[in-house]
């Protein structure tokens, strides 16, 4: 049992990660009110100026616009491949099947600059000419972890009496396959 000190100390500590992550965060936010072009402390004033000079900017208007189309195509792309890939394989057992668990997951477990040199080495590589398709392919590379391990988590959770509930009341019997949890 740990004793009430060690508590306080993880506390403190736990205080101070949490810190040192987000007052950075909460400073560039406060600075983008401060009515001053210098950033100084304290702040002048607050204003909503430069958020009017940045709106009025064709390029920083076309860039967030870029970030919203990339955005929901790669949410899309993600959304789509990997609850596929998750549903397929939860229901089926074939050869390769965890190497291709460990290669979705694989993303997540490198570090972020890893991956995108990888995809960077690889569109150079096959001549792909970088653009918004290598953009879109790059977000969506990072966004089927977070739906693939959701849903594989969700689909062991259900309990195959579900299925057999579901089919009692007309559901399809398309559930044909090879392991025990398809019965």
């Amino acid at each position: 049992m740990e004793s009430s000190w060690l508590r306080a100390v993880l506390r403190v500590w736990v205080v101070l990660v949490l810190a040192f992550l987000f007052i950075p965060i909460v400073l560039i936010v406060l600075y983008a009110f401060n009515s001053s072009n210098i950033e100084s402390w304290p702040i002048a004033g607050f204003s909503l100026h430069w958020f009017g000079v940045a709106w009025h900017d064709e390029q920083v208007r076309s860039a967030f616009l870029l970030s919203v189309r990339v955005g929901l195509v790669a949410t899309a792309l993600a959304l789509l491949l990997g609850s596929a890939v998750a549903y397929a394989l939860y229901k089926f057992t074939f050869f390769g099947r965890e190497a291709i668990s460990f290669l979705l997951v694989l993303p997540l477990a490198l570090p972020g600059i890893i991956t995108g040199i990888a995809l960077n080495s690889f569109f150079s590589f096959t001549g792909v000419q970088l653009g918004t398709l290598t953009i879109i392919v790059g977000h969506t590379t990072f966004c089927i972890v977070v739906v693939y391990n959701n849903l594989i988590a969700r689909l062991r959770r259900t309990p195959g009496s579900l299925a057999e509930a579901s089919q009692d009341l007309g559901a399809g019997a398309g559930r044909r396959c090879a392991t025990s949890r398809c019965r």
